[in-house]
């Protein structure tokens, strides 16, 4: 179900998770799906289960991989080299994603000319679908890094940046060519928090692509950096991603920050289910808006926290008792991290975490749903 945004005061869901791939290394990339162990999958069968999650205004996910049709751009020397399928992505803007992270450390993996074709096959994309969609991390200059882009669903505008980690010959320069920014970069992440901030927009998004893989606890300074995308970018909303393990959540002001998602559909990756219930899961979110008249922005309600397994072909909600156990490793180690800032979910009855934002004054439509009329 899609909301109608036909006024200013109307409410706003967005869903998000992280990582997406829809091919193996260094595999040639196929129109109308992937080969995983000799069986072919459509791609419309390793999204079945996903399909019914992404009901939001806005449905957001990061695209871990060069998009090209292309079977001869050469690859750089990389142990991983994604490419997936133009088609890929038009399956998913079908299925109603509209907001997309195009900054990661595979973005570059056919360098160059990789870049340049994923943001030409997005920039197509944008000017043939049906519906707006937006997206971020690749640019030509840094000019264009220094506008945020914004999409605009029904009365409602969100501005969105992306960032991550990259290698430093695939920054962006002098010369218009299609190349990332460095988020361990200061300049380069002030950039972007400055894009964000003058942005006129009801709702702000940051997509950050950066962690140790594997590694559920924050490293040294992340939690200071992206505090500081709340108060100096004025964002609303933190999208981490990359450690393929889901890391804290932080509740802090009426905003959030969820430090790492883990994968959403990462076909490239290992099967990670059975190696514990603090690293065999990515994390699908819904979060809820309604507007405020008093800022004229859109404000946090409420969100929903889905524990997915199968993440590296067919990723689908883990069963209630499953669910149960990682919402709960998922507040202990969110408490453990960020002492009282933590995002604490309670458990709902299948299993998923809920979290009902304790500063709202009146609650959206389907935050109300979740949470209830007493909050």
């Amino acid at each position: 179900m899609f909301l109608s945004a036909a006024t200013a005061n109307a409410d706003l869901t967005l869903t998000f998770g992280g990582d997406v791939n829809f091919n193996k290394t260094l595999q040639n990339p196929a129109g109308e799906g992937v080969r995983v162990r000799g069986r072919a999958y459509r791609f419309e069968q390793l999204t079945a289960d996903l399909r019914p999650l992404v009901d939001g205004d806005v449905n957001f996910a990061n695209i871990e991989t060069v998009v090209t049709s292309q079977a001869a751009l050469p690859p750089q020397d990389k142990a991983f080299v994604f490419r997936s399928h133009p088609n890929s992505i038009r399956h998913l803007v079908d299925m109603g994603f509209n907001l997309f992270g195009l900054a990661n450390n595979h973005s570059y993996n056919h360098g160059f000319a990789g870049l340049e074709e994923t943001l030409s096959i997005f920039e197509g994309l944008a000017h043939s679908v049906p519906r707006a969609i937006a997206f971020s991390g690749i640019e030509r200059t840094r000019e264009d890094f220094g506008r945020a882009r914004i999409l605009r669903v029904g009365a409602h505008t969100i501005a969105f940046a992306a960032i991550g980690i990259m290698d430093s010959q695939f920054r962006v320069g002098s010369a218009p060519r299609a190349g990332v920014l460095n988020v361990k970069n200061q300049a380069d992440y002030d950039l972007v928090l400055k894009s964000l901030r003058e942005a006129v927009a009801d709702l702000k998004i940051l997509s950050v692509h950066m962690g140790i893989e594997m590694k559920t606890s924050l490293e040294t300074g992340q939690r200071s950096m992206l505090e500081r995308a709340l108060s100096e970018g004025d964002v609303d909303l933190v999208l981490g991603h990359h450690p393929h393990v889901v890391r804290p959540v932080q509740s802090i002001q009426g905003k959030a920050i969820f430090y790492s998602l883990g994968n959403y559909l990462m076909v490239g990756s290992a099967n990670i289910t059975g190696r514990g219930i603090e690293t065999d899961y990515g994390l699908f979110g819904r979060a809820h808006f309604a507007w405020d008249a008093v800022s004229r922005r859109l404000k946090l309600q409420a969100v929903e926290a889905i524990p997915l397994t199968d993440t590296h072909l067919q990723p689908k909600p883990h069963g209630a008792q499953a669910a149960e156990a990682r919402i709960q490793a998922l507040n202990s180690l969110s408490t453990r991290e960020l002492g009282s800032a933590a995002m604490r979910f309670r458990i709902s009855a299948m299993g998923s975490g809920v979290f009902c934002n304790p500063q709202s004054l009146a609650y959206s439509v389907r935050a109300k749903a979740v949470c209830g009329e007493g909050r």
